[in-house]
């Protein structure tokens, strides 16, 4: 099954230190793109495939596929 990972930025002001989580979505759960070619394309442009090789990911906690 296919997954999104999005990070959230914590903007609380009552926690002590801004932490980051990270959520992750089912393919399915996605919102459909738009049909609009021009705002696909803005969204796109932002996307970011990230692969880790050997035990960078371990290291870093991704315990899962990379």
């Amino acid at each position: 099954m296919r997954r999104l990972l999005v990070q959230v930025e914590s903007t609380s002001e009552s926690e002590g230190s801004a932490s980051d989580e990270v959520l992750v979505v089912p393919y399915d759960n996605l919102a459909p793109m738009s049909c609009d070619i021009a705002k696909s394309k803005q969204l796109l442009d932002k996307l970011v495939v990230v692969k880790y090789n050997g035990a960078l990911g371990k290291n870093m906690g991704f315990g899962g596929p990379k």
